[in-house]
């Protein structure tokens, strides 16, 4: 990521990248997630490997941070307005399956954090 901003290629960090969001850790997705966001862009054909994990992060219920994680990079890579009309088709038809499970996984999301706002309340009045 160094080298991204120091402004030389890094096409070699790509598969790495893939590679550590693919990891079953918090540490090692974040890492590849920070990864994902500043050296990929729409328009890069390694993105279609990555839809795999980030629907599968999306849906992932024991920890809503990862499930964070896979909603902010989602947001962060795709921009339809700079994708040409095929390719934007295809991530589509590809990541329209991610961004309904992200929308259920934010739902999901939200019930847990109502459920623990309802326990700490009732903690407090006891």
């Amino acid at each position: 990521m160094y080298i991204h901003m120091l402004g030389y290629p890094t096409h070699f960090g790509q598969m790495e990248t893939l590679k550590l969001i693919a990891a079953n850790g918090f540490a090692e997705k974040r890492i590849g997630y920070l990864g994902l966001m500043l050296l990929l862009d729409e328009r890069q054909e390694v993105l279609m490997l990555v839809t795999n994990s980030l629907k599968m992060d999306l849906n992932n219920d024991k920890n809503p941070y990862i499930v964070g994680l896979a909603l902010a990079a989602l947001g962060n890579i795709c921009s339809a307005g700079e994708t040409t009309e095929r390719q934007h088709r295809r991530q589509r038809s590809k990541l329209g399956h991610c961004v309904a499970a992200g929308n259920r996984a934010r739902f999901q999301l939200q019930q847990t954090i109502k459920l623990a706002q309802r326990r700490q309340l009732c903690h407090c009045q006891s």
